[in-house]
């Protein structure tokens, strides 16, 4: 079956200036090393206010979340699996 698309609609995107409190950081580190960065971020306060963690799996998204329960930081999941 094909996509086909009467009406499309074309969004132009800007870039739009901000309070200049949100930033983006990309830190690629070994397997064995993730949980200790995170917990580094967090502790020495290197990061504040609210964050995104992107992880490639499901399954590291939730370990993720029991990383961070266990320190007492408040986390949710968001994936596709979710109703």
């Amino acid at each position: 079956r094909k996509l086909i698309l009467h009406n499309p609609a074309v969004v132009k995107l800007e870039e739009g200036e901000t309070d200049g409190k949100l930033s983006q950081w990309y830190v690629g580190v070994g397997k064995d090393d993730k949980d200790i960065l995170i917990f580094a971020l967090l502790r020495l306060k290197l990061v504040t206010g609210k964050i995104l963690f992107f992880v490639n799996t499901v399954d590291r998204c939730y370990r993720l979340k029991l990383l961070l329960e266990q320190f007492h930081v408040r986390s949710a999941v968001l994936n596709a699996e979710l109703p």
